[in-house]
């Protein structure tokens, strides 16, 4: 695997995080307003960025490592959640981040022993 294919996925995923910040700015506006569509349309635009990204790398990375890597996301979103809107990070939070990233670091870790079924 490639230092450029993974920089790419990780690229995918810290675009997919921002879905929900644009899409929580929206809230508070009337549905037909303007600002409401230029989020939405936002939203639509960074959608179809990772999908273009991930179907990129979903080429040139084994699926079930794409798939792992993807719940990066989720501390990401965390994170901008945090930035951008003030939102406190609980011990659960970090708890939970803590154990994602493990999960990550275990699935991208080499194999000694492998199983198959």
């Amino acid at each position: 695997m490639k230092l450029k294919n993974l920089l790419l996925l990780l690229l995918g995923y810290i675009i997919y995080s921002f879905i929900g910040v644009v899409s929580k700015g929206s809230i508070g506006n009337s549905l037909r307003s303007i600002k409401t569509l230029l989020y939405y349309g936002i939203v639509l635009m960074l959608l179809g960025s990772y999908a273009l990204i991930w179907q990129i790398s979903i080429k040139k990375i084994p699926l079930y490592m794409a798939y792992m890597g993807k719940s990066i996301s989720l501390i990401l979103t965390l994170l901008w959640s945090n930035i951008f809107f003030n939102e406190v990070i609980k011990i659960n939070n970090i708890v939970g981040a803590i154990l994602v990233i493990l999960g990550i670091l275990l699935m991208f870790s080499p194999k000694e022993n492998t199983c198959s079924i």
